[in-house]
Formats: C-alpha cells, structure tokens, sequence
C-alpha cells in the first residue's frame, strides 16, 4: 500500500504467511532501497 501526503511518501506491506512467509525481510530491503534512492538524487 502507498500513500502520499504533503512531502510524505508512507508504504504499508501486507502478506500471507504461507504465501511470503518473511515479509519482514522485504521491508527492510525496501527501507535499503529507498535510502539508496534519496542519496542518488541527493536528498
């Protein structure tokens, strides 16, 4: 799930267990990915 506001990009992650059993790991890629981002358009 994604929602913006004002100068605030939010992501919500919802899964199965059985279907992504380590959904937590996904999150913290994702986290990973959004910090690479902002320091390749220098945020």
């Amino acid at each position: 799930t994604l929602a913006t506001s004002a100068d605030s990009l939010d992501f919500g992650l919802v899964g199965c267990r059985r279907a992504v059993p380590h959904l937590q790991r996904l999150l913290g890629h994702l986290e990973t990915s959004l910090k690479d981002l902002e320091v390749a358009v220098g945020l």
